[in-house]
């Protein structure tokens, strides 16, 4: 099978924000929302940062503006108005199909990795930050990537019309990995956790941002490898 549906699925994005959901939630929609079995969102509030601002103190934007850096009242009101959109607009991709949306207070991808156990798949949010159309990046081990890895990066590429790029994971190359990610333009990555070197947050995180665009995380399962 190539590039076919890979049948009904259950799907639990998570993200930061709802600018990281956002991107994430419009593949969604692009693969058809009403196809899913269940999808669950989970915006994940980072306690780690407290937002209380010094007086006068700027921050640089995403975009390189420069602005007086959200009071911790501003951040609270904000995270509200995310977790109402990314709320709104998965009800709006289900359709009348099963979804649910829970806001968690915690490390992002420490607290999805534990919430996506025994699902389908997990959708990091990811806004894009560059405009060219990019390509579906299969992440996958030196041997080759799962049956079930390869047929949904193919279903993806398919859906979103551009190519896909393999990258292997290489035992002690993951620098090299990383410096190749970032200068390849990507439309979404699909992350095989059969390959090594891959099983804590740390890796995944940096894959990402790397690649600066939605990443589709599959738990590895008992299947032969494709090369």
């Amino acid at each position: 099978m190539t590039g076919g549906r890979t049948g009904p699925r259950r799907v639990l994005v998570g993200a930061g924000c709802f600018a990281d959901a956002l991107a994430a939630l419009r593949l969604l929609e692009r693969l058809d929302g009403p196809y899913l079995d269940e999808i669950r969102g989970v915006l994940v509030e980072d306690t780690g940062f407290s937002g209380a601002a010094m007086p006068g103190q700027r921050v640089v934007s995403a975009a390189g503006v420069l602005s007086v850096a959200p009071s911790a009242q501003q951040l609270r009101r904000q995270f509200e108005r995310d977790a109402r959109a990314f709320e709104r607009m998965l009800s709006q991709i289900a359709g009348s199909g099963k979804w649910s949306f829970e806001h968690q207070e915690g490390e992002l991808f420490g607290h999805l990795r534990d919430a996506a156990r025994g699902w389908d798949m997990l959708l990091v949010g990811h806004r894009k930050t560059q405009a060219l159309p990019g390509r579906v990046i299969l992440i996958a081990p030196t041997a080759g990537a799962s049956a079930r890895a390869a047929d949904f990066a193919a279903e993806l590429a398919g859906v979103l019309g551009v190519p896909v790029q393999r990258l292997a994971v290489r035992p002690g190359g993951e620098a090299a990995l990383l410096d190749r990610l970032g200068r390849i333009p990507a439309a979404a990555l699909v992350i095989d956790l059969s390959a090594g070197g891959l099983t804590g947050e740390e890796p995944l995180q940096a894959l990402i941002d790397a690649a600066r665009c939605p990443a589709f995380v599959l738990e590895p399962k008992e299947e032969p490898a494709q090369g």
